[in-house]
């Protein structure tokens, strides 16, 4: 067994930072996972076993050091993992969820050995004809090491400090949502002014697809941290709803609309450049459920919400329009090759001219694309896979298409797709739960983005393991946690 290892240069800053935090300061473990959790292309390991390549992204190294330091609390203090009334349910969904998913990564690709399935660590467009064998491959273990180290980081949320967890998850979040925008910023200024960024740095994970090198006519696409734009559309359009349902919020500081308004403009920009179907989709479905909930022209709340949603929208106004002039530059000042001129790009149309056909590229086209008709080839066929398995599925890790809900169905089956559904309703059900201005703004936030990024798993995430859906559970856990904290201390007072 040829086996490999390499430390990649993000690994050389996040390795040691981690094992300092872990040994000194090991209440900002939860801090560092969520900050990180946005450097989705990176790795801080990469290596090979065999033929098998793979790649250890920061957020699931900070996992590793979450569970060695679980593992030292549950051995010193074996009474010490207490669980409130309120989440008992979650708990039990969670572990069904967890226990149904791992059993079945080692135990359904051997049950249906032989039947067809897309490789999850192949390209859909690749296997549209061609489909794969299914057999127990590490792609199983994997996903299972995963899941397991997410469930381990859930159980740790339970045991940190309830009156400092809310503050360290809170500073991860902000601190995630600076590194996706300071490096969206950075390339978006590289691709202006003809400047190099280095994706041989953030985008090193060997393991996955690395997308940062799509156009649309010779736009190139942002990524930011990720490793497609469609994820790095998922994750701007969910935070961009977050935060505007905080923003809607009628007790903050003229200081902190004003911020709340700026960001999720600059947010909206970026998203733009993005140019993905799955986060203009994502941010219009987000928006137009926040504009039902907190209603402009309803006359109880017209005060309240008019003026900030009059404020957002001019703001968007002005951001399609800054856009419009930023990418007719850039694409005027780009050099056009022969591929870009048999498509009808041509340096002397109009703005209104060039801007359509761009979008057309994004959207419309995308419908009419050769990739539009594998991802619903994929989807379909992950359907056949949930019928000819008898809907077990094919085992965690076994299978992947276009969508989350379809690649659950294909993997792990009704068993798993039913408790994860009612995973994700007590999360949000616990959410609405929790009525106090002490808690509003994270719970808003929390549950506008993480609706937000459901909408575009449904479309075309269909990755269990993406950081960002995890980090919104384990904010959820820390919230209620301090609620009940809080609530039974005003009791006993």
């Amino acid at each position: 067994m040829n086996i490999s290892i390499n430390i990649t240069y993000i690994g050389y800053l996040i390795i040691p930072l981690a094992f300092i935090v872990l040994i000194f300061k090991p209440q900002y473990l939860i801090t560092l996972l969520i900050s990180v959790s946005v450097l989705h292309a990176s790795s801080v390991l990469n290596g090979s076993i065999n033929n098998f390549q793979y790649g250890l992204s920061p957020y699931y190294f900070i996992a590793i050091c979450i569970l060695l330091r679980l593992l030292n609390i549950l051995l010193s203090h074996r009474n010490l993992l207490v669980i409130n009334s309120n989440m008992k349910y979650f708990t039990y969904i969670l572990l069904v969820f967890w226990m149904w998913s791992v059993i079945s990564a080692f135990l359904l690709p051997y049950l249906f050995q032989g039947v067809e399935v897309y490789n999850p660590r192949l390209g859909l467009d690749l296997q549209y004809k061609h489909h794969a064998t299914l057999e127990w491959t590490f792609s199983n273990l994997a996903q299972a090491i995963y899941l397991t180290l997410n469930m381990a980081v859930i159980i740790y949320a339970f045991l940190i400090d309830e009156n400092r967890s809310l503050y360290y998850v809170t500073i991860g979040i902000k601190i995630a949502i600076i590194i996706v925008c300071f490096l969206g910023i950075w390339q978006v200024l590289s691709s202006y002014l003809i400047l190099q960024f280095p994706y041989n740095i953030f985008n090193n994970n060997i393991s996955y697809y690395q997308g940062y090198n799509q156009y649309i006519g010779p736009i190139r696409r942002l990524v930011s941290s990720f490793s497609e734009p469609s994820f790095a559309g998922a994750y701007l359009a969910s935070i961009e709803v977050g935060l505007l349902s905080v923003y809607l919020i009628n007790s903050l500081s003229i200081n902190k609309q004003i911020f709340l308004l700026i960001l999720p403009l600059v947010i909206f920009y970026l998203l733009i450049w993005t140019f993905s179907t799955t986060g203009y989709l994502s941010l219009l479905i987000g928006n137009i459920i926040l504009l039902f909930k907190y209603k402009p022209f309803h006359r109880s709340r017209k005060s309240i919400y008019t003026k900030k949603w009059h404020n957002y929208f001019i703001g968007v106004i002005i951001i399609i329009f800054i856009s419009i002039l930023c990418i007719t530059i850039s694409y005027k000042h780009s050099n056009i090759n022969v591929d870009d001129i048999h498509t009808g790009y041509t340096l002397n149309e109009g703005i209104f001219s060039v801007i359509g056909k761009l979008f057309s590229s994004a959207l419309i086209k995308d419908t009419e694309s050769d990739s539009f008709v594998h991802r619903t080839a994929a989807d379909i066929y992950a359907i056949k896979i949930f019928v000819s398995t008898y809907g077990l599925g094919a085992g965690l890790g076994s299978n992947r298409s276009s969508s989350l809900i379809t690649t659950l169905l294909s993997t792990i089956g009704i068993i798993g797709v039913t408790s994860f559904i009612m995973l994700i309703y007590s999360v949000i059900r616990g959410i609405i739960k929790i009525h106090c201005d002490k808690y509003s703004n994270i719970c808003k936030y929390t549950y506008w983005s993480l609706l937000t990024l459901l909408i575009a798993h449904c479309i075309s995430i269909p990755d269990i393991s993406f950081p960002p859906l995890w980090t919104s559970i384990i904010t959820y856990v820390t919230i209620d946690k301090c609620y009940y904290h809080n609530t039974i201390n005003k009791i006993l007072r």
